[in-house]
């Protein structure tokens, strides 16, 4: 390791540590004069305290509702998990995606789904723009098992509870109403903005099939399977144009663009059995 990176990472150890690890992180303890060491600890302390305000301010760009439920708690808990899970790159806006696990460790799990909603929203929000292909959209008129939809980049299913979502829709209208039993949830964005909807049974088995990459038909048998009485894909089709879910239709054997359907959310709990 070289010099400047040790010395990066001590002065990083000293910023995280309190006032009484900080010079013995920097290997300055009993090396400098007294009062150069109490102007050393006032120097870090600043960095410091801007660093708290700075883990705040990032995470709760990601996590606003989060930060409202919170209230005064919020700036502790980006503080601590500032520390065990520091940024990994300069853009704090990407910062965040371990703090449900985070939360599950020391939290109710209505918390740790409630951030893990809010991240896939904000999430949607920062993903590549994408335009609808109108013209492929004949290919429908052909053999479904040679059709497979492609989706707009950002938009992911997950699973989430009925008490995260009551507590994130006091927040956002469109959520409303939130219905029980239902915790299948699709996130993407409309118009620069995130949006989530809950999903029946069958429209969630559909779309994990689509975002799996598989082909229209096993999708459409997807949505049949567990004693689901299956999906009305005209109905479907009008909501994912109204909605701006689906970019295009392409054939089965055209593997360019396929990693543009997003897989489950790392968050996402299987899918529930059929009632």
């Amino acid at each position: 390791m070289s010099t400047e990176i040790e010395r990066q990472a001590a002065l990083l150890t000293a910023l995280l540590q309190g006032d009484g690890g900080s010079l013995a992180a920097l290997g300055l303890r009993g090396v400098l004069p007294t009062d150069a060491q109490a102007a050393l600890r006032q120097g870090l302390q600043a960095y410091r305290g801007n660093a708290i305000a700075l883990s705040e301010r990032a995470l709760a760009g990601a996590f606003p509702q989060l930060a409202g439920l919170l209230g005064s708690q919020f700036g502790s808990l980006a503080w601590s998990f500032w520390k065990v899970c520091p940024p990994a790159c300069g853009d704090l806006g990407e910062w965040g995606a371990a703090l449900p696990g985070f939360l599950r460790q020391s939290a109710d799990d209505a918390l740790a789904d409630m951030a893990a909603l809010e991240w896939s929203l904000h999430q949607a929000e920062r993903a590549p723009d994408a335009a609808l292909d109108a013209a492929s959209l004949a290919l429908l008129h052909g053999d479904p098992r040679q059709l497979r939809l492609v989706l707009r980049p950002g938009l992911l299913l997950l699973s989430v509870s009925d008490e995260a979502l009551s507590l994130l829709a006091s927040h956002r209208a469109w959520l409303h109403p939130v219905a029980a039993g239902m915790p299948a949830v699709l996130v993407w964005r409309k118009d620069w903005r995130g949006r989530a909807t809950q999903l029946q049974a069958a429209e969630a088995a559909f779309m994990r099939s689509v975002l799996a990459g598989d082909s229209l038909e096993t999708a459409l048998m997807a949505s049949q399977a567990d004693e689901n009485e299956g999906l009305d894909f005209t109905s479907f089709l009008q909501q994912a144009l109204r909605e701006q879910w689906l970019m295009a239709v392409l054939p089965v054997e055209a593997e360019d663009g396929k990693e543009d359907n997003n897989d489950e959310h790392p968050e996402a709990i299987p899918a529930p059995p059929g009632r």
